[in-house]
């Protein structure tokens, strides 16, 4: 909170709290209020996360795995997240070491070629480099 990117207001939402809004989540315990927020959204056309319905949702989270420039997400829509955090964590174990500094090095390569044969047309020979 120090860089002041969220601000947390302790009260009943009111529909003026959308004002200059560029992404809504809600999670409260009550569906009525959260769907008549999600339609609110719907209407300034702010996407919205409404908190286990994945009907009224404009986005998702999911469990994401980093390793340098490696990114792998598993998404359930909602449905699973616990398991999609399951799945990542195997999809995660199942990567040699050092993937991210292997994908590092390959775009270091792609650079260099592109210095080499920078036309489009070199493309298929860039291609073949790269893979022998």
């Amino acid at each position: 909170m120090s860089q002041k990117q969220i601000t947390h207001v302790d009260r009943v939402f009111e529909p003026s709290d959308l004002d200059g809004a560029d992404m809504v989540l809600v999670a409260i315990d009550d569906p009525a209020a959260s769907t008549t927020i999600w339609k609110l959204c719907k209407e300034k056309k702010v996407p919205a996360n409404i908190a286990d319905v994945p009907p009224e949702c404009d986005f998702y989270f999911g469990s994401v795995h980093r390793d340098g420039p490696l990114q792998i997400m598993v998404s359930t829509n909602g449905k699973g997240p616990r398991l999609a955090a399951s799945l990542r964590r195997f999809i995660a174990a199942q990567l040699p070491k050092n993937c991210g500094n292997a994908i590092e090095a390959i775009g270091e390569l792609r650079t260099k070629l592109r210095k080499v044969a920078p036309t489009p047309e070199d493309g298929p020979k860039r291609m073949r480099w790269s893979v022998s």
